[in-house]
């Protein structure tokens, strides 16, 4: 069932484009309302539902191993930009320690 009208409480889930045909078939079989926006957006397909259906849909997915995703902003994962941030400090203290001992070495062989 494909409605666009009357949803006011809904909610949006992003679909792989693979997995359309099957999600679309387990929601009328379930007979959940929906609206597929005819934009894409790379290898996900947008689904509207009614928040009443949440439950129903959640059940899809799990059963159905369904990749889908809630469409919101992204946020970055912090603690992979921490890591990061570590790994730039450790290789730019190797470099001092290194460009240090070299000073040494140089000093000691001049001397």
């Amino acid at each position: 069932m494909k409605t666009e009208d009357n949803i006011e409480n809904r909610y949006k889930l992003m679909i792989s484009f693979k997995d359309k045909i099957l999600f679309e078939s387990e929601l009328d079989k379930k007979e959940i309302n929906y609206y597929v926006e005819n934009e894409y957006f790379g290898d996900k397909v947008r689904f509207v539902f009614l928040d009443s259906d949440h439950k129903k849909v959640d059940n899809i997915i799990i059963n159905n191993e369904i990749v889908a995703t809630v469409e919101s902003n992204l946020v970055s994962d912090f603690n992979d930009q921490s890591k990061m941030v570590k790994l730039y400090l450790i290789i730019a203290f190797v470099f001092i320690a290194i460009i240090f001992l070299l000073a040494l070495f140089f000093n000691f062989i001049m001397t």
